[in-house]
């Protein structure tokens, strides 16, 4: 095998004091971009060969080249030949670009990191991180008067609609909030972040909110650790047991052992007692009756001052903070500061802005959400609700019989269900199907989808008669 050999150069200059750096388009290949480069030609020095390949393919001549700078790239290409690339470092002053037009289509002068998410392949940006670093060390700075490359080059990603509200209380409940402390990335990082992985050879997504709808579509989920939200909170305690089981973050929790608890409480206004639910022993169903409410809401506050009373008796008797805090209610607010990445994140929203999570934190879930997140990063936040938060999921069993039913053929659809075990009759009342969780969420799946269900009405599978069943 042979070995083809090719020389080039990144080049910079300083753009309204930022450093910028050069990719070209091939016309040979389009959407391939990349460094200035070429072969060398017989009897050429490798750094001849880089000054006469930008002349020709940029138009720039009396470029200036960083001595120290140097270096090499190895890859085989599909003729099974090695080829070596050797790449400089040169500033390209104020001259204008001029593009052979016989082998380039495009340019673009692009900061740092920007221009590393243009290139196709990693290599060039791997050359380019390696420059910025050297001119950082000081050997070819910018020019008097002009800002630092770092100042430039490492600008942190800001998302500039939760700028607005970081820091600010954003209400919950009565006397809960939460709050925006910090947060790392945005969209653009979870973008750069999935063009990291394709690696050498794939093709390059340029929609970042296709890819990213792409990344949430198909559960590709580790782009979205590159992103963290850090909040403050204040939730009852009731509430933030549950929120606490969520085990993929960072929490540092106000602790009453070393501090008094907080003089808070959750209050119940009468309008909003709920009873239990029928089918679900940890839901809620309707509202109690309006009076019950008053009597329950007048009792609850006298609870909570009794409560509170008594801490603060044994607090004045003396009484170690950790024991005498062992009555408050769990309607008791407590603070925490709670640090979690994007992807655990949106799991805990899915699970808490659902319709079966507890009234309190689902309020608490869709503040994040819709005040947080959705400005944090709007085209993952957009996503997550097309793909997660308001899709609908079906099962092989499901999908089989929505199938039978798109195409008319109940019969089969019933055969779906009788094979899953869905229609088994009630033993003290034949002819009347029996209850089953499974079939009752597919017909509520099936409405959704405007497909009735072909063994009853679809009122959940709770005792009703057994459409067409033998």
């Amino acid at each position: 095998m042979a070995q083809v050999t090719a020389s080039g150069a990144a080049l910079f200059r300083w753009i309204d004091g930022a450093l910028h750096f050069l990719a070209v388009e091939s016309r040979l290949h389009r959407g391939y971009w990349g460094l200035v480069k070429g072969r060398l030609e017989a009897g050429e020095t490798v750094p001849q060969a880089a000054r006469r390949e930008i002349a020709e393919e940029v138009g720039l001549r009396g470029v200036s080249f960083l001595p120290g700078f140097r270096e090499e790239v190895r890859y085989r290409l599909p003729s099974g030949d090695d080829k070596l690339v050797i790449y400089f470092l040169a500033a390209a002053g104020a001259g204008e670009v001029r593009l052979q037009a016989e082998e380039l289509a495009d340019y673009r002068w692009l900061p740092f990191p920007e221009v590393c998410e243009l290139f196709t392949f990693p290599e060039a940006g791997r050359v380019v991180e390696r420059a910025v670093r050297f001119l950082e060390a000081g050997r070819g700075g910018p020019p008097a008067g002009r800002e630092s490359i770092a100042g430039h080059a490492l600008r942190r990603p800001h998302a500039a609609a939760l700028d607005e509200i970081l820091g600010r209380r954003l209400d919950v409940l009565d006397d809960g909030f939460v709050r925006v402390v910090d947060y790392l990335g945005n969209d653009a990082a979870i973008v750069q972040a999935a063009r990291v992985s394709y690696g050498e050879g794939t093709r390059r997504v340029s929609d970042d909110r296709g890819l990213i709808r792409y990344l949430m579509r198909h559960r590709h989920t580790t782009p979205f650790e590159m992103c963290e939200l850090k909040l403050h909170v204040r939730a009852p305690m009731d509430a933030w047991r549950q929120w606490i089981r969520h085990r993929t973050a960072s929490v540092n929790e106000v602790s009453t052992r070393y501090s008094i608890a907080i003089d808070a409480a959750q209050a119940t206004p009468p309008a909003e007692w709920r009873t239990q639910a029928a089918g679900n022993r940890q839901g809620s169903g309707g509202l109690v009756d309006r009076s019950v409410g008053e009597r329950l809401s007048a009792a609850e506050a006298d609870l909570q001052r009794q409560a509170r009373q008594v801490y603060q008796e044994r607090l004045d008797a003396g009484v170690a903070r950790e024991q005498a805090r062992k009555d408050l209610p769990l309607s008791t607010y407590t603070e925490a500061y709670w640090k979690i990445d994007l992807h655990n994140l949106l799991h805990f929203l899915a699970l808490r802005m659902d319709d079966h999570a507890q009234l309190e934190i689902r309020r608490y879930a869709r503040v994040i959400g819709t005040e947080v997140v959705a400005r944090w990063c709007p085209l993952a936040w957009e996503a997550f609700c097309d793909y997660r938060l308001r899709a609908t999921s079906l099962s092989r069993i499901e999908t089989e019989l929505v199938a039978a039913l798109a195409a008319g053929d109940a019969e089969a659809g019933m055969s779906i269900a009788r094979a899953a075990g869905w229609l088994a009759q009630r033993t003290a009342e034949p002819g009347r199907l029996a209850r089953n969780r499974e079939r009752a969420e597919a017909e509520a799946r099936l409405l959704a989808l405007g497909l009735p269900a072909p063994w009853g009405d679809g009122s959940g599978g709770k005792g009703r008669p057994a459409a067409g069943v033998d």
